[in-house]
């Protein structure tokens, strides 16, 4: 079989992204940045997020995963099954790496977006792609910003919320909320938090989120000359969302 030439990071996310769709069609639910790059989000990604269903146990979903990716010639695969996710790190004969995590749900909201936007640019058909429901999307991504507080994940909230026009799911964000798990660098939060609280702590975060602190974090992530004023662009455009948890 030919070897593919993978050009980049993101070649290798549309190859295998557009394999797990044709293979896996029944059980793939793509999330997380990739998901967001199917609307023509601005910011890249050097992973491929997945909810597998339907199923109870992420050990039963390994081998189906590990199977569709073993005959990609001119890649290599190391897998890890953790508390988390199953994590796959992804190499080729290049050395271009990303990775994909996976985890099961036994149903998961989702719709269907084309991969067009992304797959012809490396000359592969257009392909139907299931996503996430984006209203669950902001949910997760709610929490997520308040387990870890990175500045992607406010500007996914703000893309999610202002670009796309969606609005949180309340029984998946009320269900995120009651049982938060904080990352290490996040000190002295309440292990739940009402939707008042998050929208309390997300206006002050937002309030003193500086360019220095973006570009830091996006900028690797970003095209050149796209976070030119972006700090002000997302303090303005999340107040939509925090309104919406304020009235809640």
């Amino acid at each position: 079989m030919k070897t593919e030439k993978f050009e980049n990071q993101e070649h290798l996310l549309v190859f295998i992204m557009d394999r797990i769709a044709d293979r896996l069609t029944t059980h793939a639910i793509l999330k997380g940045g990739m998901a967001l790059r199917l609307t023509n989000s601005p910011r890249s990604t050097n992973d491929l997020d997945y909810v597998f269903v339907p199923f109870k146990s992420k050990k039963d979903i390994v081998d189906l995963v590990l199977e569709c990716l073993k005959d990609i010639p001119g890649i290599s695969c190391r897998h890890q099954l953790n508390s988390k996710c199953l994590r796959i790190n992804i190499s080729t004969d290049n050395n271009i790496s990303v990775q994909l995590e996976a985890n099961v749900m036994l149903e998961c909201i989702s719709s269907v977006l084309s991969n067009q936007n992304l797959a012809q640019k490396y000359g592969l058909a257009p392909r139907a792609v299931k996503v996430m429901s984006f209203e669950v999307s902001l949910s997760n991504k709610l929490a997520a910003w308040c387990e870890r507080r990175l500045v992607r994940d406010i500007f996914d909230i703000y893309y999610l919320s202002v670009v796309l026009g969606k609005e949180p799911d309340l029984k998946t964000l009320a269900g995120r909320l009651d049982k938060l798990n904080f990352a290490r660098n996040v000190k002295g939060k309440k292990r739940t938090m009402t939707f008042h609280e998050l929208a309390t702590e997300m206006e002050e975060y937002v309030a003193n989120l500086s360019m220095d602190q973006i570009e830091g974090e996006l900028g690797p992530y970003f095209p050149p000359g796209e976070l030119l004023g972006l700090d002000n662009t997302i303090k303005v455009g999340i107040l939509r969302i925090i309104n919406w948890l304020k009235q809640r």
